[in-house]
């Protein structure tokens, strides 16, 4: 296979922007042009509307949120669940499938997660939304700094050897209960 070559590129890019600039002048489908106008205006106040949310969320984009304990995480968008969302469902969310990674205690690994929207009416700014693109954190540099330590230190507890695996902690911790400790009635409670 040959490379492509500078005029060749230059065509198609020119192929591209003339094909784009018909669509933008009136695609023939109401829905289309309506969002192409949307889009636009979206995109210079930085807000969004329900019907238009999918398209601040391109595949690959680096999406913001807290869904865990109030606490910063980043999202790697796989895909969104559809465009066009369907305000007429009983149930009126938009979902965005994203990556995260995690310890399963042998391997960090990719899992996907889905990320849903509620439906809202009219404007709304982009950052206000449960999770929106990174990009648009007016504090970036800084919660990246702040995830990037995080993560450093997860991954040495989770990669500590046998011996090294006691931690002083000091927060909030979650756990589960096996068998029926915690069960109300239990007969070898001690009062």
């Amino acid at each position: 296979m040959t490379p492509p070559n500078a005029g060749e590129d230059e065509q198609a890019r020119a192929d591209l922007k003339l094909l784009l600039d018909t669509i933008l002048s009136g695609s023939g489908d109401a829905k289309l042009d309506k969002f192409f106008r949307t889009r636009a205006s979206n995109r210079e106040q930085k807000t969004v509307t329900f019907e238009t949310l999918w398209t601040i969320f391109p595949p690959g984009t680096i999406v913001y949120g807290k869904p865990f304990q109030k606490e910063d995480q980043l999202f790697i968008v796989q895909d969104n669940r559809a465009t066009w969302p369907d305000i007429s469902r009983r149930n009126p969310t938009w979902g965005l499938d994203a990556w995260t990674y995690d310890w399963n205690g042998k391997v960090f690994g990719r899992k996907c997660l889905r990320l849903d929207f509620e439906q809202f009416e009219g404007h709304k700014p982009i950052t206000s939304l449960p999770y929106y693109p990174f990009e648009l954190h007016e504090n970036r540099e800084v919660i990246e700094s702040q995830l990037k330590r995080r993560g450093m230190k997860y991954r040495e507890f989770c990669t500590a050897k046998r011996g090294q695996r006691m931690f002083k902690y000091n927060g909030e911790a979650i756990f589960g209960k096996k068998g029926f400790s915690g069960v109300q009635g239990d007969d070898d409670q001690v009062g």
